[in-house]
């Protein structure tokens, strides 16, 4: 049977608070989980609470900073920028606190003239959010899992298809497999 758990969440960026990014992360991290079936948010007769602490590092190298630095328009020339992104995730109940932090993960977004190696899969710029923040879910999940820190539930196996892993471009493997701790 799946934890009931209020849900709340807080997105950043640099490590400070982005009120603006909330509703999105809160939206896609009630999805992600509800399709886990290890916790299912709720609002009545919560029996604790999931908190998701999502923190975008910002690239340097920004588009509008690299734009500045040139006479042509980046598509012109081509460039990589780098979204990274480092979860924590709490997860609270009678029985005690479980967390996970410093799970890290990065998408790559092509502009312009530019070639992607035929071997990495890409997708469209409106999925890369969704995607980054279910590999990081799915991590601390499968890490609280295997050390035994969620042995007192009967918690159903979490099966990432191998489809799934691979459309992203990320910057760290996924696993295709998580188990339940027995």
């Amino acid at each position: 049977m799946p934890l009931r758990l209020n849900l709340s969440v807080e997105f950043q960026r640099n490590g400070k608070h982005f009120p603006e990014g909330d509703i999105p992360l809160k939206d896609y991290a009630n999805a992600i989980l509800r399709d886990t079936r290890v916790v299912v948010p709720v609002i009545d007769r919560a029996e604790g609470e999931v908190r998701v602490i999502l923190n975008n590092i910002a690239d340097s190298g920004t588009v509008a900073s690299e734009a500045a630095r040139t006479r042509y328009p980046l598509w012109v020339i081509g460039k990589t920028i780098t979204d990274a992104y480092e979860l924590s995730m709490f997860i609270t109940t009678k029985e005690g606190t479980i967390s996970r932090t410093g799970i890290k993960q990065a998408v790559h977004t092509a502009i312009g003239n530019m070639s992607i190696p035929e071997n990495v899969m890409s997708f469209p710029q409106d999925q890369a959010f969704g995607k980054v923040l279910e590999q990081m879910i799915l991590q601390a999940l499968m890490e609280m899992q295997q050390s035994g820190e969620l042995t007192w539930l009967s918690l159903p196996v979490i099966v990432l298809s191998e489809e799934a892993t691979h459309r992203y471009w990320l910057s760290a493997p996924a696993e295709h497999v998580f188990e339940a701790a027995r």
